[in-house]
């Protein structure tokens, strides 16, 4: 709900701009973000995909207030560096990573690349390789779900959004020797409308990808 003053002054602008445009109320924004921030468990890092909305304002405005962001392409990775944001609260998500993509990631000191399959797995090896540097990466996990869970979840097909637990477990990390695997980046999706559910979800997720990482030898660690 808008108050009148910032009413009164959007109507004075339809009447100046004959196009349509956005409006964004950053302090709106700001106030609710702050309250996510503050009454979330120390914990939990908290990060903004990029691709929601990247203007340098918005962008900024997380930024000065402790929140990481995601990057999915070059474009949003060149926007949020110059909108200050430190390397060590960027990641990088995304199916779509070229060699010379992920060597920008790795130039830009880039805190985690999030892996989403194999091809990925090995670029960043070899790029991190010829850099002589060891690149920190997360997996990205699909989980499979019985007929009983599908109703929580929505979507539970595996796609090229990273690999299933199966896929992973194939892999010997101990080839990849310029790779810190410190953890995992589950993807599933679906319109879940209940904290409980949401929590149940997580529950399960948390006990599966625990399994995954005893299975694989990794000892996931905290992103700061």
């Amino acid at each position: 709900m808008l108050d009148k003053n910032i009413t009164k002054e959007l109507k004075k602008l339809t009447k100046r701009i004959d196009s349509s445009f956005y409006f964004y109320d950053l302090d709106k924004l700001e106030d609710h973000l702050r309250y996510i921030v503050e009454n979330k468990d120390e914990s939990i890092k908290l990060y903004y995909a990029c691709k929601a909305n990247p203007l340098s304002s918005i962008l900024k405005l997380i930024r000065n207030l402790g929140i990481g962001i995601d990057v999915a392409s070059k474009g949003e990775l060149t926007q949020v560096v110059a909108s200050g944001v430190k390397s060590s609260d960027i990641i990088s998500t995304g199916p779509s990573k070229s060699r010379g993509y992920i060597r920008t990631l790795l130039e830009h000191e880039i805190n985690c690349v999030v892996v989403e399959s194999i091809y990925q797995l090995k670029w960043l090896n070899e790029q991190a390789s010829e850099m002589g540097i060891k690149a920190r990466a997360l997996l990205r996990v699909q989980l499979e779900w019985d007929s009983k869970e599908k109703s929580v979840l929505g979507g539970d097909d595996i796609t090229a959004f990273g690999l299933d637990e199966k896929g992973w477990k194939s892999v010997d990390l101990s080839e990849y020797e310029n790779v810190e695997v410190i953890g995992y980046h589950v993807f599933q999706w679906g319109n879940i409308l209940s904290a409980s559910k949401l929590e149940e979800i997580w529950d399960h997720t948390c006990a599966r990808i625990n399994k995954l990482a005893q299975d694989m030898g990794v000892r996931p660690q905290v992103i700061d």
